[in-house]
């Protein structure tokens, strides 16, 4: 998973989806910084299975063998936690 920035987004007209993308739905999800007081939220966005669940795009997310999956806002770097986390089928 990579954290970018804005101005790394790339503004050209689309490119042809790659074959095995292009019948994978796309879900916005939503992480919440769970440091007291912060709040702070960030945006993955990520392409699944056709038939998903909300509760399966999110327990691919925090499904790790040997490490926690971290949220970093601007000050904080805390483990994701499932409460934290939310996600929505984007239809196009």
């Amino acid at each position: 998973m990579y954290e970018g920035y804005a101005e790394e987004i790339d503004l050209r007209p689309a490119q042809k989806p790659y074959r095995d993308s292009a019948h994978r739905p796309l879900w916005e999800i939503e992480v919440i910084c769970a440091h007291e007081n912060c709040g702070m939220k960030r945006l993955i966005y990520a392409r699944h299975h056709v038939g998903d669940t909300t509760g399966l795009v999110i327990a691919a997310l925090l499904k790790t063998d040997d490490v926690d999956p971290i949220f970093a806002c601007t000050t904080h770097c805390l483990k994701v936690h499932e409460e934290d986390v939310s996600a929505r089928l984007l239809k196009f």
